[in-house]
């Protein structure tokens, strides 16, 4: 029995195409278009959720071809800026400390995670999940 497991991590896009272009090849040279190229599509987390979408694409059109694609459909479909993605030099600014400063200071990127995903557990994220405090006053 063929049996793979794939993992994604992030960055995923690179790798979901990477994935897809190479399960394309494998597709058209395979031939035997009756079995499943994989038993099992396997992910933790994140992964899991970018497995399940990526396999059911494969389900409904018998090709890897367009799966990256359809994962980055998803992904932009469920993105939201942040407030610190809005604010300009706010993230070159915090790359100035980390890299003049001190190294321990986090780089642009660490704290635009870190204040983001503050900002998203009070906010909410629409399309993907509400506070579980509401902020407006009822």
């Amino acid at each position: 029995m063929l049996l793979h497991i794939l993992h994604w991590y992030s960055p995923f896009s690179i790798r979901i195409i990477a994935f897809s272009k190479i399960f394309s090849k494998i597709d058209r040279e395979k031939g035997d278009h009756n079995k499943p190229l994989l038993n099992i599509v396997a992910g933790t987390s994140i992964g899991a959720i970018n497995a399940g979408i990526i396999v059911s694409y494969v389900t409904e059109s018998n090709t890897w071809d367009g799966s990256a694609e359809r994962l980055n459909e998803f992904w932009e479909y469920v993105s939201k800026e942040s407030s610190f993605d809005l604010m300009p030099g706010v993230k070159a600014w915090w790359d100035y400390l980390h890299n003049n400063v001190h190294s321990g200071i986090a780089s642009g990127e660490a704290a635009r995670r870190y204040y983001s995903a503050k900002e998203f557990a009070i906010t909410g994220v629409p399309s993907v999940f509400s506070p579980l405090i509401p902020l407006e006053p009822m």
